[in-house]
């Protein structure tokens, strides 16, 4: 996060940098916390909709959709593990991607 920057905000700043897309940050989904190198991380997950763009790899980075079922497959930081977990088991909303939140599992 930059200096005076809210959590909501940086997020929408950092996807636009990495991704080229404008989102509308909701509300949080959850969160982790992570020890690293000797720090500690608590990392924010929100909930977003895009609102222009299509995603892509602006630095180089390989950007697809995937299906629950691949995301225990996916490599992932330490601190990332547990929401990727979480929606792997349908346990946290997602959305899809023309915005519209869909359970991960088959409840309402």
């Amino acid at each position: 996060m930059e200096e005076g920057e809210a959590p909501a905000e940086a997020l929408a700043r950092e996807l636009d940098e990495e991704l080229g897309v404008r989102v509308q940050v909701n509300e949080p989904l959850t969160f982790a916390w992570h020890r690293d190198e000797g720090r500690d991380v608590i990392l924010l997950f929100y909930a977003a909709d895009i609102v222009a763009g299509t995603p892509r790899g602006r630095e180089g980075q390989e950007v697809r959709w995937v299906s629950r079922e691949e995301l225990n497959a996916l490599p992932a930081p330490p601190a990332d593990e547990p929401l990727l977990r979480a929606l792997a088991k349908g346990e946290v909303m997602a959305l899809a991607s023309c915005g519209t939140p869909v359970r991960t599992s088959g409840g309402p």
